[in-house]
């Protein structure tokens, strides 16, 4: 055999074996990308980058890239998705694809849905899709992908580690369906912190309000960035340009979980790159592309996460390059040959315009504010020995009502250490039935700016409760802007039980004044119990004669029975004012209608007004606010006046006996009574006295009466008087009405010890409110 015989096979297959790879050199693969929003919102051109940059540096051959872009957070509806699919259908008709990556799991939904028609059978590497996502769907041979971890705990880690203060979190994030997504991941993620921090989630307001709220947040507060698509009210905005307003209008640092972020106003975080994730999406097509099948490839976690911050932000907000944690990214870093001689072209500068002269002024100036520093000090340590050593207890709060300081006297009264007691954990000491009480009482002044002062009852450190009498008074500055409140606590059991003994006094005394006045009335009270007695009698005798007829009218019986059962029900509630006011009775104020009060009054005393010959007139004012009293009380206060102006008048004619009462609405917060005599007056020297214990005008009077009825209108925090008219006298009762308690029932009060939680207390409280005290 001839060597051109052999020869020539060979040559055959390598020209054949040279056509088959000019061939496949030429053939172009195809790549569909199917984004569920535009490619120019940052996180997925980033995306887009990496993915695109490794199929044009890695592939062997030529590949197009297609890209489709849904618009789901503008456009998302059910007929747009299958107005979408029947357009892709005639853009691509006749037309195949090697590989289709969907971004995202919305992507993936379609691609798998409305998409399979469109493209049948067409192998499928998603993208962007953690494992709670995952977890939900069924995935089919023709799918693989690279997940997305996405963790929100590392950041919120480095932020505590920089800010070990911190007591409140604040997450910010959108709400469209991937915002509400992520959302929940990071509540998931953060139960494990629940007990140290208080968390505020910021994701159903406007985008106006959200910048307002973030503008005006506590100290000891840090914020975390997610996503925002959607705002509160639906408006559309992509979270690249978000971050930046969120992050300039915010008063407390901000860190995200995207490294697309870093530069737009976060401090740094945990980030996880979209551009690197991209390039390892690239790379599972690559492998599609040259012939590996996707059920061959398996998924794969990229956890290519990494720590980075911003130089400039580091800067803004004072955090040490040394308390970052290793390794770290720092990004930004000013390399300019200011940022790098700055000290240096300072001192340079300031030696060449200030020279000699103002450096001695510069160091007088030193010299003073070392002295007013010394001084401060000074006056700070003289304070706090002052505080120390005095007999009350002494508190200071600060702008936002939490409490900063408390003297020795303080702590030792209640036992509990100073941070025990700072912010809000003070109120534990209270007792519990006087704490809302307390706590409103100073929620008020603090939303109002006033003094105040109140009474409670507080735990000694022996477990004892005892009086106290708090007051408090706003501190401002030299430019007289709030700086919080300045307050003493006084024990004041002894007075106290001194007051409660005093008033149980004051209670006898007007039980025995009460039975004199109804001994008084006697006769009338007998009177007035005839009539219904007498009536019940003539029905009774009437019915036992209708009852002897041969036929009884039946009919005539009932209507018997029925004025019979009126007239004992007249006599039942005689007796029963006539037990009230007979019967011991403490002092108990509740919501009282005064008109009513006194009509009753004026019935009971009728009929000893007409044995005695004396009109009474009452002139009651409409719609009159209910006070807060004791309804027996004002009784006997009313009764007192009545039956003064009926001794007052036993020496008048008898066309000339008379007495007025009237209401009258003075003020919002008060009403006045007055009762009125047509008798000969008082004299002028005796109206000072008249309410003196013992002191009387009457020969036959022992003076206790009108002492009563002030020691009665004095414990209803009212004033009464007397005055001359042109005939006769007119005594006045002045009464406060029921004040609406609402102010500050809103706020929020966290009232455990600070070294327990890493929340900020409040309520928030004035958050907090102060929402409260413990209304919460």
């Amino acid at each position: 055999m001839s060597v051109k015989t052999i020869l020539r096979p060979l040559c055959m297959a390598l020209i054949a074996m040279q056509a088959g790879d000019l061939t496949a050199q030429d053939e172009i693969q195809r790549v569909l990308v199917v984004y569920p929003e535009r490619t120019d919102l940052r996180g997925f051109s980033m995306m887009d980058a990496g993915l695109v940059g490794t199929l044009q540096e890695r592939a062997t051959g030529k590949v197009e890239v297609y890209r489709e872009e849904m618009d789901l957070s503008r456009l998302g509806t059910e007929e747009y998705l299958a107005s979408l699919r029947e357009h892709l259908r005639e853009k691509y008709e006749g037309d195949s694809f090697d590989v289709a990556v969907g971004v995202t799991g919305e992507s993936l939904d379609f691609l798998l849905g409305d998409g399979d028609p469109v493209f049948p059978g067409v192998p499928i590497v998603f993208s962007g899709i953690d494992d709670d996502e995952l977890d939900d769907r069924r995935l089919p041979a023709n799918v693989t992908g690279v997940l997305m971890r996405r963790e929100f705990a590392p950041t919120l880690d480095i932020a505590l580690r920089l800010h070990p203060e911190t007591r409140h979190v604040v997450f910010v994030a959108g709400t469209s369906k991937f915002d509400r997504r992520l959302t929940e991941r990071a509540k998931r993620e953060f139960q494990s912190y629940a007990g140290e921090l208080e968390f505020t989630y910021l994701t159903d307001l406007s985008l106006e309000e959200l910048l307002a709220e973030l503008a005006q947040l506590p100290p000891r507060t840090i914020v975390l960035y997610s996503t925002l698509f959607r705002d509160g009210i639906g408006q559309g905005f992509v979270p690249h340009d978000v971050v930046a307003q969120v992050s300039g209008a915010s008063s407390r640092p901000v860190y995200g979980f995207l490294d697309q972020n870093i530069g737009r106003g976060i401090v740094g975080g945990h980030v996880y790159s979209l551009n690197t994730h991209g390039s390892r999406v690239g790379e599972y097509v690559l492998s599609v592309l040259s012939g590996e099948s996707p059920s061959d490839l398996p998924l794969v976690d990229a956890g290519i996460s990494e720590t980075q911050f911003d130089w400039r932000q580091l800067d803004r907000w004072s955090i040490p390059e040394r308390y970052l944690p290793s390794p770290a990214v720092i990004r930004f870093r000013d390399r300019s040959i200011w940022g790098q001689y700055r000290l240096q072209a300072v001192g340079t500068i300031a030696l060449l315009l200030f020279q000699t002269g103002m450096i001695g002024a510069l160091l007088v100036q030193h010299v003073r504010r070392r002295q007013t520093e010394a001084e401060l000090r000074d006056s700070e340590s003289r304070f706090r020995i002052m505080a120390d050593t005095a007999p009350v207890m002494i508190w200071m709060s600060s702008a936002d009502g939490r409490l900063t300081f408390f003297n020795r006297g303080w702590l030792d009264f209640v036992g509990r250490t100073l941070n025990e007691n700072l912010d809000f954990g003070w109120a534990n000491s209270i007792h519990p039935d006087d704490r809302e009480a307390c706590l409103r009482m100073y929620a008020e002044s603090l939303t109002l700016r006033t003094p105040f002062h109140f009474e409670c009852r507080m735990r000694r450190h022996d477990g004892t409760y005892r009086w106290v009498l708090c007051t408090g008074v706003p501190r401002k500055s030299v430019t007289h802007a709030h700086q919080g409140y300045i307050g003493s606590c006084v024990d004041v059991t002894v007075r106290k039980e001194a007051d409660f003994a005093k008033l149980k006094h004051s209670e006898e005394l007007a039980h025995y004044n009460r039975i004199a006045a109804m001994t008084e009335l006697t006769a009338s009270v007998a009177h007035e119990l005839n009539q219904p007695l007498g009536a019940i009698l003539m029905n009774a005798t009437a019915g036992s004669l209708v009852l002897n007829r041969d036929t009884p009218d039946v009919d005539a019986v009932r209507e018997i029975l029925v004025d019979i059962r009126k007239d004992n029900q007249r006599a039942t509630e005689i007796i029963r004012r006539m037990r009230t006011l007979l019967q011991k009775h403490e002092l108990v104020r509740t919501p009282v209608e005064i008109n009513p009060v006194i009509e009753e009054i004026v019935q009971l005393v009728s009929f000893e007004a007409e044995v005695r010959s004396i009109n009474i007139r009452f002139s009651p004012a409409e719609d009159l606010p209910t006070i807060d009293g004791d309804r027996v009380h004002l009784q006997q206060v009313l009764m007192n006046l009545i039956l003064n102006g009926f001794d007052a008048l036993a020496n008048r004619p008898e066309n000339r006996r008379e007495i007025v009462i009237r209401t009258e609405r003075t003020s919002p917060d008060g009403i006045l009574i007055a009762v009125s005599d047509s008798g000969p007056g008082i004299p002028s020297d005796m109206l000072s006295r008249l309410f003196e214990p013992f002191f009387s005008t009457k020969s036959n009077g022992l003076g206790m009466g009108l002492s009563i009825t002030r020691t009665i209108v004095d414990a209803h925090h009212g004033r009464v008087w007397a005055s001359n008219g042109d005939s006769g006298a007119t005594f006045y009762v002045s009464l406060p009405v029921l004040i609406d308690t609402s102010l500050g029932r809103g706020l929020r009060l966290d009232l455990s010890p600070p070294a327990r939680r890493r929340s900020i207390r409040d309520p928030r409280g004035v958050r907090s409110a102060l929402n409260r005290a413990t209304s919460a």
